[in-house]
């Protein structure tokens, strides 16, 4: 009996031991909840799983081409903007690069042409001939689309208005990145779109935590 009531006791220490791990995970969670800023309810939410670059440019092309008005591009590296820019103008779409790698000035004059709708780029020092504009595509001068292909140096602290749609090109390093990103549509109650392009082989181990806080 004596040897029962120890392994009795033993077994409800074992118990209380792991009901208090599980209330300190759930406090940890809580807490990193409540760290995170809300969303707005006017956001709609959508993830593709995607293998590869080529079949992400294909998916960013088919949203852009559906997207009236600012869409905001996010990507992890400056050599991811570099590219996706590049290919965007080949496409002759209106295109512009955000990202830690520019100088201060060019970050601004990139900036304030989103802002304005502006997607035209000229290269430093050349002068824009009177009457002369930049080709984009029929489908793009219809629908009124400005994209700016950023880094997170753009997610945090800067005011951009009636962003029709973001599109996290890249999967957000952190749960954290993914919700500054997102809150820059569907602001000042208005409705917005954000799309997150996910890959299994390399994005799998950052999207649990995604999960566990939304």
């Amino acid at each position: 009996e004596v040897e029962e009531e120890e392994e009795e006791e033993v077994e409800e220490e074992v118990e209380n031991k792991n009901d208090d791990e599980e209330e300190k995970n759930l406090a940890a969670k809580k807490k990193t909840m409540r760290s995170l800023p809300s969303l707005a309810s006017g956001v709609s939410e959508s993830y593709l799983e995607l293998p590869d670059d080529e079949a992400r440019d294909a998916a960013l092309y088919s949203l852009l081409a559906t997207t009236r008005g600012r869409a905001l591009v996010f990507v992890n590296a400056v050599s991811a903007a570099r590219r996706l820019v590049g290919l965007l103008k080949a496409l002759r779409l209106p295109a512009r690069a955000l990202h830690a790698g520019m100088q201060q000035r060019a970050r601004l004059k990139s900036l304030d042409a989103f802002k304005k709708g502006d997607g035209k780029e000229k290269e430093e020092g050349a002068e824009e001939e009177e009457g002369e504009e930049e080709e984009v595509s029929e489908t793009f001068s219809t629908t009124k689309t400005t994209i700016l292909v950023a880094t997170d140096v753009a997610a945090r602290g800067l005011d951009i208005p009636d962003v029709a749609a973001v599109i996290n090109y890249s999967f957000p390093l952190t749960t954290e990145d993914y919700v500054h990103r997102i809150g820059r549509t569907g602001r000042a109650g208005k409705t917005g779109k954000a799309h997150t392009f996910f890959s299994g082989a390399t994005d799998r181990g950052r999207a649990g935590e995604l999960v566990n806080v939304l």
